[in-house]
């Protein structure tokens, strides 16, 4: 969406019998049942429009004017900032497959077992590394498959768990990766990395912030730009609130995400930044 000004209308003002339309304009000379009443002010406190209407006027204009009706201008303020992430989310898998139900069942259960103790050292819910973990409950599947020839071969069997882990001390994250990653039958779905929530909470008001110092700017430069003063707000709302003005995103963040099967020696993390952006739209008048 385009800013908008709205501009009130031209200023009609009578010189010498004759109507003129002279543009936005203020003082002048005023005439009140054909008497003189006041003449335009001295050029050092004229507006633009107004200095350059008396200098081509003339002595003889006994002018009525009146003063021009407030500007509407309307913007959308724009706010960005970028921080390191603060926590770290592990989403594993643990999945095996046998001839029996069983067969397939047992492994899955270790696995979970071995899991469990690479987390367990770690955990602490008041101060991490880990600050909170979950398992779900090992689940079964199975499955005839098809031969080349078409033909249809015996049951597989499968089993597959769940496991969830959100490390708050990001520097041990690289190091239980390449520990559970070496689990044959685990893989590691994606890493989630994101700030917390108090942390979340209180940056994204400072960046609604930065929108609203955005608007207000905007809204300066453009009275500014047409002799105007005095901006003041009359309206601010999140995006698509606004009468009038089209919907844009509010808040948004950009967060590195990845999946990842496998870890290689030396494998290390270098998460990216996170990037929090707050749009507002905002109406002002500017006298």
């Amino acid at each position: 969406m385009s800013d908008e000004i709205e501009e009130a209308g031209p200023v009609s003002c009578f010189a010498q019998g004759q109507l003129e339309r002279t543009g936005v304009v203020v003082g002048l000379t005023e005439i009140e049942n054909g008497k003189h009443v006041r003449d335009c002010p001295p050029p050092s406190t004229r507006r633009p429009a107004l200095s350059r209407f008396c200098e081509t006027a003339g002595p003889g204009c006994n002018t009525e004017c009146h003063e021009p009706e407030a500007l509407d201008i309307t913007v959308v303020g724009h706010g960005a900032a970028t921080y390191p992430p603060e926590q770290c989310t592990l989403a594993l898998t643990v999945r095996t497959d046998g001839r029996t139900a069983e067969s397939a069942s047992e492994p899955a259960q270790q696995l979970v077992r071995e899991l469990t103790r690479l987390v367990e050292p770690l955990y602490n819910s008041a101060g991490g590394p880990i600050d909170r973990w979950s398992v779900d409950q090992v689940r079964h599947s199975r499955q005839r498959p098809f031969n080349h020839d078409g033909e249809q071969l015996p049951y597989v069997y499968q089993a597959e768990a769940s496991v969830e882990v959100q490390f708050s001390q990001l520097d041990l994250v690289d190091a239980f990766v390449y520990a559970a990653s070496a689990l044959e039958g685990v893989s590691i779905d994606n890493f989630d990395w994101d700030l917390t929530e108090s942390s979340r909470i209180a940056r994204t008001l400072a960046v609604r912030e930065l929108a609203v110092r955005d608007a207000v700017s905007k809204a300066e430069a453009y009275a500014s730009s047409l002799g105007r003063s005095g901006v003041h707000a009359v309206a601010v709302a999140d995006p698509g609130l606004l009468p009038g003005v089209a919907e844009h995103s509010g808040v948004e963040s950009s967060a590195r995400m990845f999946a990842a099967t496998s870890a290689p020696a030396g494998f290390a993390l270098k998460p990216e930044n996170i990037t929090i952006s707050a749009s507002v739209h905002a109406r002002f008048t500017a006298s």
